[in-house]
């Protein structure tokens, strides 16, 4: 049963399909602070929704800001 919404888990490697990244990348992005992400069992990370959705919405305000 999938969850839909804010709360729905994503792996890494669905962020990484929605991101046009890598998986290396996504991991990346946790490591450094820039994505939240959940480990919620031994080598098992989640991204939740909300947070990508957060992720992408500030990518995408900075370079509003930047082509200023």
């Amino acid at each position: 049963m999938s969850r839909s919404g804010p709360d729905e888990r994503l792996t890494v490697g669905e962020v990484a399909d929605e991101l046009g990244v890598s998986e290396k990348t996504v991991r990346a992005l946790i490591r450094r602070g820039e994505l939240v992400a959940y480990n919620l069992a031994e080598r098992k990370t989640y991204v939740r929704r909300g947070d990508l959705d957060a992720f992408v919405e500030s990518r995408r305000t900075a370079s509003v800001a930047a082509g200023r």
